[in-house]
């Protein structure tokens, strides 16, 4: 019995130990999975900040560059 009795406490704290690192694992890989996915986000967000201060900046440029050309023609 006494045997047995050991045997099971070290079942259980095989148990607990696989429980523990399965645990452990899925929080590690949530956790993983969250930062990458703040990652895309923020990169996608800076990426579509600088494409909109891209075209904010040639639609500038090709404005002043009509307007002078059309001062130029007129004067």
């Amino acid at each position: 019995m006494k045997l047995r009795d050991e045997h099971g406490l070290g079942q259980s704290n095989c148990n607990v130990v696989v429980v523990v690192v399965v645990v452990v694992v899925v929080v590690v890989v949530v956790v993983v999975v969250v930062v990458v996915v703040v990652v895309v986000v923020f990169v996608l967000l800076l990426i579509i900040i600088i494409l909109v201060v891209l075209v904010v900046v040639v639609v500038v440029v090709v404005v002043v560059v009509v307007v002078v050309a059309v001062v130029v023609v007129l004067s």
